[in-house]
């Protein structure tokens, strides 16, 4: 009888929870608020349910735009994305960003010279440090490298694809023919990286120390 108590006691704290940890809004406008903030600290995959919600009762270029990130960032399939920001791009006061994130579209699927395009519209349009923030300058450069790696090929065959999480892919690699370990950790981190809400990563090689990490660095 205690053993089934606890566990009706448990149950009810649990839904407790989950019942007040659902946002609430007042108003519609309320509801945009919240999202546009999410959308604004890149939290896509969170602002995704309320940005959908919102698209369907506001079907503008600024919307679709917004959708079409969330939509970029949490599905495995990018290319579900572009039609939202295909039709965005049609209204000429659109924000800039929507030619960015088309050609991450096209980039995901190895179409550079698409990809170069949507970058080179939203270079003409951004500012320079909007610009910078989106690692703008890297994207065009790993297009224009896709496109010489794809000169010397005829076609591009695809042996193995793999969905996971962000905080789990380093799961996913096959190590057994170099060795060593992958390892998502904030032991490295700078003040730059928790600003970025980056977490390095660390390939730990076979060889003793030595390792590799990622950082935005200070500089």
């Amino acid at each position: 009888m205690r053993f089934y108590t606890v566990n009706i006691l448990f149950i009810f704290l649990l839904i407790g929870h989950i019942s007040f940890s659902q946002e609430t809004f007042k108003n519609e406008a309320e509801r945009i608020k919240y999202a546009n903030k999410l959308f604004e600290s890149q939290k896509f995959i969170e602002a995704e349910p309320h940005m959908s919600n919102i698209l369907s009762n506001n079907n503008n270029s600024e919307y679709n735009f917004k959708y079409g990130v969330c939509v970029l960032f949490k599905y495995a399939d990018r290319s579900k994305a572009k039609s939202f920001f295909k039709k965005a791009i049609k209204d000429a006061q659109v924000d800039p960003r929507a030619y960015f994130y088309l050609g991450r579209v096209y980039h995901y699927n190895y179409l550079f010279q698409d990809a170069l395009n949507n970058y080179k519209k939203y270079e003409s349009l951004a500012n320079t440090k909007e610009a910078e923030s989106l690692k703008l300058g890297m994207y065009i450069d790993m297009c224009q490298n896709g496109q010489s790696l794809m000169k010397n090929l005829s076609d591009i065959i695809v042996i193995d694809k793999t969905s996971t999480a962000l905080d789990k892919f380093n799961y996913s690699y096959d190590l057994k023919d170099i060795g060593g370990k992958i390892i998502p950790t904030e032991a490295f981190q700078s003040k730059l990286d928790i600003k970025r809400n980056h977490k390095p990563i660390i390939y730990y090689p076979s060889v003793k120390d030595l390792l590799f990490y990622s950082s935005y660095g200070e500089k």
